[in-house]
């Protein structure tokens, strides 16, 4: 590690340490809710806080079947 540091690297604390070994699930998993609930609050502005619903419950039975 000493010819690392010469070079201005550091070692990764504990915290660090648990971020980067949280692999790539999680900030995929992010990336889609995210998305999901972007698109949510845009058809909310965009349609009205009824029309939300009825695709909800349409979605919900759809899946339901």
């Amino acid at each position: 590690m000493k010819n690392l540091q010469s070079f201005g690297v550091q070692e990764l604390d504990a915290k660090e340490v648990r971020e980067t070994e949280g692999g790539i699930i999680g900030p995929i998993f992010r990336w889609l809710g995210s998305g999901i609930v972007t698109g949510a609050a845009i058809e909310l502005i965009t349609e009205g806080w009824g029309n939300c619903k009825k695709d909800f419950w349409e979605g919900f039975n759809e899946v339901r079947k």
